[in-house]
């Protein structure tokens, strides 16, 4: 196969919930590709898309491609200079077969709230109706309808934690040159549900109830005309409209097909809710907890200030309530003796209601456990 693949994209996971807001800077600092930088990599999504491009014969062609830690929005300019870089990228490319796009799909600007969405429609105003675009997305993504509607085909991380991004790259440059052979005619659907799951029961390794769902998608891949079956978790730190979990499927020319299976799927995964609900506690309760498990270390998890989704860090509530509840330990937890409390602030926690995003104030939820 001779094709031409265009590989690029954008890739980072956005709150809401926090002020800082993503720079230029953000994106230097981990990835800003172009040309032969971008064609060297042999690591991540990137690293298995041009793997499996080069094992089929395609010559992929470097686009421009960015990616940045979790943070904030990304600042307006930035975006646009970030989605500019990347249609200037697809006209200097020439003539494309197909385009393959490594996107997070839990993204924000602050002028495009749907990034993911935004930038798949600019890529398919750019090559036009007739060039397949293939996008793989985090398990963390927040699908929308835009981001149907620009691509062909989408297909998600399938491990949380996440250990399987050049795999995922795989997967999507397969889907590609099945589509360029014509053995892939991609139609997808997306099921939702109204569930926000955190990283606490979110993992896919069993035992657990999203592993449970995770292994019931993953039998029906390859029965008849399924090709792609994917859970999704969602980021829960965004704050943007349909928020929810739900199934991604991508069949083969079968419509009735990928819409049953999606929501066949979606309706397991709203089954096990209330086993995806974690047992919390207020900081005061979690660390009277912990002081009763002998042996230690153990381990407050404050997941709503959590900077792998993109939160700064920087709460106290934990730190106020170690040394409320166990004064003299103050050596224990690192702290300085005069510490003192900061203005008091509380956390978000966001409630999907069918059609309409509920916001409730609540004090943060760390949860005691025991390491070792």
């Amino acid at each position: 196969m001779s094709a031409r693949v265009g590989v690029g994209g954008i890739f980072i996971e956005c709150n809401h919930f926090t002020a800082q807001l993503a720079d230029r800077a953000a994106f230097e600092r981990s990835e800003w590709l172009t040309g032969e930088a971008l064609l060297v990599k042999d690591t991540g999504v990137i690293g298995g898309m041009l793997s499996v491009l080069r094992d089929a014969g395609c010559e992929p062609v470097p686009l421009f491609y960015a990616s940045a830690c979790p943070s904030g929005a990304v600042e307006a300019a930035v975006y646009d200079e970030l989605k500019n870089e990347l249609l200037r990228s697809l006209s200097d490319a020439g003539e494309l077969d197909g385009v393959l796009l490594c996107l997070h799909g839990a993204g924000a600007a602050v002028n495009a709230p749907d990034l993911e969405g935004d930038l798949a429609g600019a890529v398919r105003a750019r090559v036009g109706e007739g060039t397949p675009i293939v996008g793989t997305l985090d398990l963390h993504a927040h699908v929308t309808s835009e981001m149907l509607a620009h691509t062909d085909a989408l297909l998600a991380w399938e491990t949380y934690p996440h250990k399987d991004a050049f795999e995922t790259g795989e997967r999507g440059a397969r889907a590609m040159t099945g589509i360029l052979a014509g053995r892939l005619k991609p139609v997808m659907a997306m099921a939702k549900v109204p569930v926000l799951v955190s990283a606490i029961h979110g993992q896919t390794k069993p035992p657990g109830p999203f592993a449970d769902v995770m292994r019931e998608a993953k039998r029906l891949e390859g029965e008849g005309a399924i090709f792609s079956v994917n859970p999704i978790l969602v980021h829960p730190y965004l704050n943007m409209p349909d928020m929810g979990g739900g199934v991604l499927v991508v069949a083969n020319d079968d419509e009735s097909v990928v819409v049953s299976s999606a929501k066949r799927l979606a309706r397991r995964y709203w089954e096990n809710r209330i086993e995806l609900q974690p047992e919390t506690f207020t900081p005061a309760d979690a660390v009277r907890r912990g002081l009763q498990v002998g042996g230690g270390p153990v381990l407050l998890v404050e997941t709503a200030d959590c900077c792998g989704g993109g939160a700064t860090g920087d709460s106290v509530h934990t730190l106020h309530a170690l040394l409320a509840e166990a004064p003299g330990r103050d050596r224990d937890t690192g702290l300085h003796p005069r510490f003192r409390d900061g203005p008091k602030t509380e956390s978000s926690h966001l409630v999907h209601r069918r059609a309409s995003l509920a916001r409730r104030a609540i004090s943060c939820a760390p949860t005691a456990t025991k390491l070792g």
